[in-house]
């Protein structure tokens, strides 16, 4: 892929920095198609603390001592994968009977944005249908990992026999935690459920024709997109990539609302995405703060202070609902919306504002997500 294409992704990215003041989401959206099922909503918020909990140091998953780890009791550690050079980190642990793989996913997301070329390289493991290609950075990342995940998986396996396996990854995590579901199948001939948050387009056609058909029927994949996340809007469908199935499209900010979106095969058995869901939107449209906040669970990779104790609850949960509380929630809002006047306590450095008119800054820089002078 050529390097001006990079260069307009890069431009797109300042663009998708427009709408991050949107409109909050409407608290009920007619569907015939919505909702969930309180089991559902408890297996995808666990999922979802396993992702969020990858963001933490390696010492404190090692010792499961994070700030996300408490809403997983009863777990023990096989093993934490940190790989400095890449930035990518993950790890295997048992809780009952099921053993939990978790991805990290990157922690500047802009850069990614700006790096990016969106390169195509062959899938060539062992078993793999000649054609089938994949993104070559999210491979990579993958693996650097891989060995050292693969190591941990089958001692878990030798621990717990029988045992389900669930894979789940925020952002590139998510594609990272495809390919590993890819791989149980073929060297275990494991069917691994997985659910991924806010994941970009993994690979091409061929690659989703037969995840679809041979990795992993689509009751086994949850792939979660928030409103108008820009990450699932990348790499470009119009380049050749697609999303697998099924997609679950949050369309509202608490997370309690959930469009099951269609699954759509093509004349070749080729799945498609519905366009009645995330897949109507653009690059130039879409929300950047979208992906740090799921299920009404708030992780903001762009600030180190999300998610923190004090004023706000462990999953940023906030008196004001969230609207004003960028340094505990991740979330941005204009002083009018602001219920309180940032009662979450955005005070502090480092904490994340829009503009001058926001909740928590009087003074801010230029960037996206500027930070609290």
């Amino acid at each position: 892929m050529s390097c001006s294409f990079s260069t307009s992704i890069a431009f797109l990215l300042g663009l998708a920095a427009v709408p991050l003041l949107a409109t909050p989401l409407p608290s009920t959206v007619v569907s015939t198609t919505a909702g969930a099922l309180p089991a559902d909503m408890d297996i995808w918020k666990s999922a979802l603390y396993n992702a969020y909990s990858t963001y933490c140091p390696a010492d404190q998953l090692q010792d499961w001592n994070c700030k996300w780890c408490a809403k997983l009791p009863n777990v023990t550690m096989v093993g934490v994968v940190d790989n400095e050079l890449y930035g990518t980190r993950s790890y295997v642990a048992l809780q009952d009977r099921t053993i939990l793989v978790a991805f990290k996913g990157t922690s500047n997301i802009q850069n990614w944005f700006e790096d990016a070329e969106f390169v195509w390289t062959d899938l060539s493991w062992d078993g793999v249908p000649k054609g089938v290609e994949v993104e070559t950075g999210f491979l990579s990342s993958y693996e650097s990992l891989r060995t050292q995940v693969l190591n941990y998986t089958t001692q878990a396996l030798s621990r717990c026999p029988g045992c389900e396996i669930h894979v789940t990854g925020h952002s590139l995590g998510g594609a990272q935690a495809f390919l590993f579901a890819a791989d149980m199948k073929l060297l275990h001939n494991l069917t691994t459920r997985v659910t991924t948050f806010g994941c970009p387009r993994v690979g091409n056609s061929d690659w989703g024709s037969w995840f679809s058909s041979s990795v992993m029927p689509h009751e086994g994949s949850i792939r979660m997109v928030h409103n108008r996340d820009c990450i699932p809007m990348a790499p470009p469908a119009a380049t050749g990539y697609l999303h697998l199935p099924h997609e679950v499209w949050q369309t509202t900010e608490n997370g309690t609302y959930n469009q099951h979106c269609k699954d759509l095969p093509t004349a070749g058995g080729i799945p498609a995405e519905d366009p009645e869901c995330s897949a109507q939107y653009g690059i130039t449209s879409c929300v950047l703060n979208d992906h740090t906040s799921y299920l009404g669970i708030m992780e903001n990779v762009f600030n180190p202070c999300s998610g923190s104790k004090g004023p706000c609850i462990a999953d940023g949960q906030c008196s004001d609902a969230g609207w004003g509380a960028d340094c505990c929630s991740g979330r941005t809002s204009t002083s009018v919306g602001c219920l309180k006047n940032g009662v979450c306590g955005c005070r502090p450095k480092g904490s994340l504002a829009i503009k001058q008119g926001d909740c928590c800054s009087r003074k801010c820089s230029t960037s996206i997500g500027c930070k609290c002078a």
